[in-house]
């Protein structure tokens, strides 16, 4: 597979590393004393793209919601007039969902920090808003929604001569069966980080040592 630049979306888990956020190592592999400034260079899609010694950017963000990736990813492109482009999207957690606030687009999640003042209402509203949407989905379909849309997403990135490559970043029971954008190296990142660390508590954020393995990983599959 040949492209000149690499796209990664999702949340925080493609963001960056998060050893700078941990002030004493947790893991054994922890790197103490990391910046954001060092953890970002450190992202599995940094090192991936200087392995192919090509243009990168990352449009990950905290906190995202998979519809939100979907929207930065298509819009990044056609901004930028991206081609020949490798997008890779860490699929996140289903409930997180997006609305159209004004002239801003804000993820709303179950949990996290108060968007009460985002949204000029209180924490509790936020809160109720967020419950009543999720009882009236259903999580199957919910799959099948961001099925279609990465279908959607890789016709749109194939007319741009660029591939789509999605992967599940920590949730458990998603699996984009019989494409072949989907990464199947591991039934989720997160549980494929347990199967080689003794002392990693699931759902914890990756770090360095995890970003670098993910990208060995990806560059043998690209290259497979």
């Amino acid at each position: 597979m040949k492209f000149d630049n690499i796209l990664v979306s999702g949340c925080s888990w493609c963001y960056r590393p998060y050893d700078y956020s941990k002030p004493v190592g947790v893991r054994k592999t922890d790197i103490i004393g990391m910046t954001k400034t060092e953890a970002i260079n450190l992202c599995f899609g940094k090192i991936l793209s200087d392995k192919y010694n090509v243009d990168y950017k990352n449009i990950a963000s905290p906190g995202a919601s998979n519809d939100l990736s979907f929207f930065q990813i298509v819009n990044n492109t056609l901004n930028n007039d991206l081609k020949n482009s490798l997008v890779i999207l860490g699929i996140t957690e289903l409930s997180r969902f997006f609305v159209h606030h004004k002239k801003n687009r804000k993820v709303i999640k179950p949990k996290g920090a108060s968007q009460s003042d985002v949204f000029k209402l209180s924490e509790e509203s936020i809160k109720t808003f967020h419950e009543v949407k999720v009882s009236l989905t259903d999580e199957e379909m919910q799959l099948q929604e961001i099925t279609m849309m990465c279908d959607l997403l890789q016709g749109f990135l194939k007319s741009r001569n660029s591939n789509l490559l999605v992967f599940n970043s920590f949730m458990d029971g998603i699996v984009l069966e019989g494409r072949d954008y989907y990464y199947d190296g591991f039934k989720s990142w997160a549980r494929h980080i347990e199967t080689y660390s003794d002392n990693y508590t699931f759902n914890r954020h990756p770090n360095a040592y995890d970003h670098k393995l993910l990208a060995n990983d990806l560059y043998e599959y690209l290259n497979g």
